[in-house]
């Protein structure tokens, strides 16, 4: 097995497994699974994604979610290895979150789309405005209810992160900037004040979300000094809810 830089790295929020997309010994691409407490790791049966850009751990740690090649959402159970067939989501989708609700947020053309885990009609959490072309990435905040999420304009240097609600409609929005970025973000999501990871240069760094006014606090913490990211978009880097870390080195 080779690791692949083909597609988003996901660890489960208690820390005890990471999704990868990595290259077996037929020479083809596709979802793997590790466990960090066995150190085994073995591919994910049953799921046709050689690039998995969007997918989402349970709040609960025993399952995932992942579109795959043939556009259909799958549930699956790490226990059991079973897979369930939630949707069929046409469409350009971007980045997912499962909010402890049920609720599933997704990124689209459109903006920040929300269904239930138990299947559904899409609905609009954000809408693009004129000049953005994706609301990518939703990750959410400690809360549950919050999130952070991608706008990517046309010209690269024009996109932000912002803060956005799973519960507001798309025009009661925020339209502030919470960070000048092409890059997804990434929320540690069990801390007590709300943490984005995010590339400065090649070095990961964090900093403290100040919710109340949606910016950012002065205190620039390095974590790591050469990480790899995925196209312009992604960082190679997962956490969980326990404070684990895991990130692709831009060495590889």
């Amino acid at each position: 097995m080779t690791f692949a830089n083909s597609g988003v790295l996901l660890l489960s929020p208690d820390g005890k497994h990471l999704l990868f997309p990595a290259i077996g010994r037929n020479a083809e691409s596709g979802l793997w699974i590790h466990s960090l407490e066995s150190m085994d790791s073995h591919p994910v049966a049953g799921i046709d994604a050689p690039q998995p850009i969007t997918a989402a751990w349970s709040p609960d740690s025993k399952s995932f979610i992942i579109l795959d090649a043939q556009s259909r959402l799958q549930r699956v159970d790490i226990a059991t290895s079973s897979v369930q067939t939630i949707a069929t989501l046409k469409g350009n989708l971007t980045g997912a979150a499962w909010a402890p609700d049920g609720t599933l947020l997704f990124g689209t053309s459109k903006g920040v789309m929300k269904m239930p885990v138990t299947g559904g009609e899409l609905k609009p959490v954000t809408q693009t405005a004129e000049g953005e072309i994706f609301h990518a990435y939703p990750a959410l905040l400690p809360d549950g209810r919050g999130f952070v999420y991608l706008r990517l304009t046309s010209r690269s240097e024009n996109s932000t992160l912002a803060v956005g609600a799973v519960d507001k409609a798309p025009g009661a929005q925020s339209t502030k900037a919470l960070l000048s970025s092409s890059l997804a973000p990434i929320v540690v999501p069990g801390s007590r004040e709300p943490r984005l990871l995010f590339l400065k240069g090649e070095a990961l760094v964090a900093r403290e979300i100040d919710l109340a006014n949606e910016t950012l606090r002065e205190k620039v913490e390095e974590l790591a000094p050469q990480v790899a990211q995925l196209g312009n978009l992604f960082p190679m880097v997962a956490v969980s809810a326990n404070g684990r870390l895991v990130c692709a080195s831009r060495t590889l």
